[in-house]
């Protein structure tokens, strides 16, 4: 791809990527060409549709995740940076990965989901061997945390958009480093003790 097409196409994505996460993934395409300061043909050029610049928009995303991983060179700082970033986009980009053909969600879940578990991995790796959390606690339970987070955001706004803020507080309660030996759930899911 020449410059000045790969130029045009960075522009887009960070056009939908800002615009998606001030309006939604429902927002008139216009309203991304217009903030990328190009022309109607160009965006057609680069994405059949709005399912492609969606799917072009999370890759982008995740390529930021892989940056921030490898940039990041305090572990200690990088499992609260990659949450708070990682819940951002899955409150903006979610819902709007969710509206696409399933066919093609399947698609390409199947194609980011080893790229998305190994940047997991890391972070939690990291995160474990700098004391930041429970040594129990793995990449699912990240991906669960992001989630709820996620959720969070997606429900606070004007006065209570500190609350996703104050739930993580309470979360690294608990899945932060403790000497004491964490909960194990029984059959019936309540919490005991380990003897």
């Amino acid at each position: 791809m020449r410059w000045d097409a790969r130029n045009s196409r960075e522009k887009l994505i960070a056009a939908a990527a800002k615009v998606m996460r001030e309006r939604g993934h429902t927002v008139p395409l216009q309203e991304v060409i217009d903030a990328a300061g190009l022309g109607r043909g160009t965006l057609y050029r680069h994405f059949a549709d709005r399912e492609s610049l969606i799917i072009a928009v999370i890759e982008h995303d995740l390529d930021a995740a892989s940056e921030l991983i490898e940039t990041s060179a305090d572990s200690r700082t990088l499992f609260f940076d990659f949450l708070e970033t990682r819940s951002a986009s899955a409150a903006a980009f979610l819902p709007a990965l969710l509206s696409i053909d399933s066919e093609r969600l399947r698609s390409f879940t199947e194609a980011t989901r080893p790229r998305y578990d190994a940047l997991l991995s890391t972070v939690v790796d990291r995160a474990r061997e700098a004391g930041v959390i429970r040594h129990d606690y793995t990449p699912q339970d990240l991906a669960l945390t992001i989630e709820m987070l996620s959720l969070a955001r997606q429900r606070c706004s004007g006065e209570r958009s500190r609350l996703p803020a104050r739930l993580l507080d309470f979360l690294m309660q608990g899945v932060g480093s403790r000497t004491q030996e964490p909960l194990e759930l029984e059959g019936n899911g309540a919490p005991s003790r380990r003897s």
